[in-house]
């Protein structure tokens, strides 16, 4: 299971301004379009992963869902909760699985990611400036979110699966993971090594995308 920083501007509202903004743009561009979020999941990125994930491992999210296991994304609309479901898309995400095979550099798995609005107490961390929760308590509600197939936590997935689910839009989410939240809330990898984990889900979209290319342009 893994997480992501709050410096970095890429949570929920931001990334929904962005997911809308594409999905504007979409219809101008081509008629057959995929949406792809890659993103690295860390403590300086974003990410949590199961005990026995090893750090650099890449998820191919099947379903985005929120800090409850559930697949859904809520948002105030008007002063009322408007609820919406996190549709991905299965064939591409068994896609992409398929393109890890092809490529067999990385350890890839097919799971669920949870996405939380929150980088410390909503991702059960024990290293912020507050802490309502103990160790066990933590440990507890990691290992339910395991038992409910979550394999990674971060804060854009779900507002990108509600956004291209309700405008139709074929889409998927790819992580890496950088360390196992069952272990403890820090980075412990070299930055280099890092930065080669960050690219893990760059190398496997460009893969997707040049076998996507190569298909559309043969007779």
């Amino acid at each position: 299971m893994c997480s992501e920083p709050p410096c970095l501007p890429a949570s929920l509202p931001s990334n929904r301004f962005s997911a809308f903004l594409l999905s504007s743009a979409l219809p101008y561009s081509c008629k057959d379009s995929n949406h792809r979020r890659r993103k690295p999941t860390g403590k300086s990125q974003r990410e949590m992963e199961h005990k026995g994930l090893k750090p650099g491992s890449v998820v191919i999210t099947q379903q985005a869902v929120d800090a409850s296991f559930k697949p859904v994304f809520e948002q105030m609309v008007l002063g009322k909760p408007v609820v919406q479901r996190t549709r991905l898309d299965e064939k591409v995400a068994q896609e992409l699985m398929q393109c890890a095979l092809e490529l067999l550099t990385f350890p890839t798995v097919l799971g669920n990611t949870m996405c939380t609005s929150d980088f410390y107490e909503g991702q059960g961390r024990l290293d912020g400036a507050l802490c309502s929760y103990t160790e066990k308590d933590k440990q507890k509600y990691l290992k339910e979110a395991q038992a409910a197939g979550v394999c990674n936590i971060e804060m854009e997935s779900s507002v990108v699966a509600a956004i291209c689910g309700a405008c139709n839009i074929p889409a998927a989410v790819v992580c890496v993971t950088l360390l196992d939240r069952l272990e403890g809330d820090q980075i412990s990898s070299p930055h280099e090594v890092l930065v080669e984990y960050q690219e893990r889900p760059q190398r496997l979209v460009s893969h997707f995308i040049k076998k996507r290319l190569a298909a559309a342009q043969s007779p």
